[in-house]
Protein backbone atom coordinates (compact mmCIF):
# COMPACT_ATOMS: atom_id res chain seq x y z
CA UNK A 1 0.00 0.00 0.00
CA UNK A 2 1.52 3.28 -1.09
CA UNK A 3 -0.81 5.91 0.26
CA UNK A 4 -2.11 6.98 3.60
CA UNK A 5 -5.68 7.88 2.80
CA UNK A 6 -6.27 9.81 5.98
CA UNK A 7 -3.10 11.91 5.78
CA UNK A 8 -3.09 13.02 2.15
CA UNK A 9 -0.84 16.04 2.83
CA UNK A 10 2.25 13.92 3.73
CA UNK A 11 4.04 16.45 5.87
CA UNK A 12 4.35 19.29 3.41
CA UNK A 13 6.19 17.83 0.45
CA UNK A 14 5.31 18.91 -3.06
CA UNK A 15 4.19 15.99 -5.15
CA UNK A 16 3.42 12.40 -4.32
CA UNK A 17 6.26 11.21 -2.12
CA UNK A 18 5.06 7.57 -1.81
CA UNK A 19 5.35 7.13 -5.57
CA UNK A 20 9.15 7.64 -5.52
CA UNK A 21 9.66 3.95 -4.74
CA UNK A 22 7.68 3.01 -7.87
CA UNK A 23 9.48 5.29 -10.34
CA UNK A 24 11.70 2.47 -11.57
CA UNK A 25 8.70 0.29 -12.39
CA UNK A 26 6.74 3.18 -13.90
CA UNK A 27 9.64 3.98 -16.24
CA UNK A 28 8.93 0.81 -18.24
CA UNK A 29 5.38 1.70 -19.39
CA UNK A 30 6.39 5.33 -19.97
CA UNK A 31 9.30 4.22 -22.16
CA UNK A 32 6.97 1.90 -24.10
CA UNK A 33 4.47 4.71 -24.58
CA UNK A 34 7.13 7.08 -25.92
CA UNK A 35 8.66 4.46 -28.22
CA UNK A 36 5.26 4.05 -29.91
CA UNK A 37 4.52 7.79 -29.99
CA UNK A 38 7.89 8.73 -31.50
CA UNK A 39 7.11 6.67 -34.61
CA UNK A 40 3.88 8.58 -35.33
CA UNK A 41 4.57 12.22 -36.23
CA UNK A 42 0.88 13.20 -36.23
CA UNK A 43 0.43 12.06 -32.63
CA UNK A 44 3.89 13.07 -31.42
CA UNK A 45 3.48 16.83 -31.83
CA UNK A 46 0.32 17.21 -29.67
CA UNK A 47 1.64 14.77 -27.03
CA UNK A 48 4.99 16.57 -26.93
CA UNK A 49 3.22 19.97 -26.65
CA UNK A 50 0.99 18.81 -23.81
CA UNK A 51 3.93 17.19 -22.04
CA UNK A 52 6.02 20.35 -22.35
CA UNK A 53 3.16 22.48 -20.98
CA UNK A 54 2.65 20.14 -18.01
CA UNK A 55 6.39 20.03 -17.22
CA UNK A 56 6.47 23.84 -17.33
CA UNK A 57 3.46 24.04 -15.00
CA UNK A 58 5.17 21.61 -12.61
CA UNK A 59 8.34 23.71 -12.56
CA UNK A 60 6.36 26.90 -11.86
CA UNK A 61 4.41 25.21 -9.06
CA UNK A 62 7.60 23.79 -7.55
CA UNK A 63 9.00 27.33 -7.48
CA UNK A 64 5.74 28.58 -5.92
CA UNK A 65 5.83 25.84 -3.29
CA UNK A 66 9.41 26.67 -2.32
CA UNK A 67 8.51 30.34 -1.91
CA UNK A 68 5.39 29.53 0.13
CA UNK A 69 2.99 30.77 -2.53
CA UNK A 70 1.39 27.33 -2.73
CA UNK A 71 0.67 26.22 0.82
CA UNK A 72 1.74 22.70 1.69
CA UNK A 73 -1.56 21.46 3.14
CA UNK A 74 -4.21 24.18 3.24
CA UNK A 75 -4.87 24.94 -0.43
CA UNK A 76 -8.44 25.28 -1.60
CA UNK A 77 -9.78 25.77 -5.09
CA UNK A 78 -10.04 29.54 -4.53
CA UNK A 79 -6.54 29.69 -3.04
CA UNK A 80 -5.10 27.77 -5.99
CA UNK A 81 -6.68 30.00 -8.63
CA UNK A 82 -5.74 33.11 -6.64
CA UNK A 83 -2.03 32.26 -7.10
CA UNK A 84 -2.15 30.37 -10.39
CA UNK A 85 1.13 31.06 -12.26
CA UNK A 86 2.03 33.96 -9.92
CA UNK A 87 5.75 34.21 -9.32
CA UNK A 88 5.65 37.16 -6.91
CA UNK A 89 3.11 38.12 -4.27
CA UNK A 90 2.30 41.60 -2.98
CA UNK A 91 0.98 42.26 0.54
CA UNK A 92 -2.64 42.36 -0.65
CA UNK A 93 -2.14 39.04 -2.50
CA UNK A 94 -0.91 37.41 0.73
CA UNK A 95 -3.86 38.84 2.70
CA UNK A 96 -6.34 37.50 0.16
CA UNK A 97 -4.55 34.13 0.08
CA UNK A 98 -4.78 33.75 3.86
CA UNK A 99 -8.58 34.12 3.65
CA UNK A 100 -8.78 31.28 1.10
CA UNK A 101 -6.55 28.76 2.90
CA UNK A 102 -8.22 26.05 4.97
CA UNK A 103 -6.09 23.59 6.97
CA UNK A 104 -7.19 19.94 7.00
CA UNK A 105 -8.99 18.57 10.05
CA UNK A 106 -6.66 15.76 11.15
CA UNK A 107 -9.12 14.23 13.60
CA UNK A 108 -11.83 13.93 10.95
CA UNK A 109 -9.29 12.57 8.49
CA UNK A 110 -8.15 9.87 10.93
CA UNK A 111 -11.74 8.90 11.60
CA UNK A 112 -12.45 8.61 7.87
CA UNK A 113 -14.98 11.44 7.91
CA UNK A 114 -15.31 13.98 5.12
CA UNK A 115 -13.22 17.03 5.92
CA UNK A 116 -14.89 19.31 3.41
CA UNK A 117 -18.20 19.63 1.65
CA UNK A 118 -16.78 18.39 -1.63
CA UNK A 119 -18.99 18.42 -4.68
CA UNK A 120 -17.03 18.11 -7.94
CA UNK A 121 -20.07 18.97 -10.10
Amino acid sequence: MLYSWWSWWYGGGFGSRPMIDCYGLLAIPIASFYSVILRKKLVFIPIFSIGTALITLNQIQTFQHRRGIIHWDSMTKKAYWNVFLKMNMRADDWARQEKYLKPPDQNKARAGEDEYDFNPF
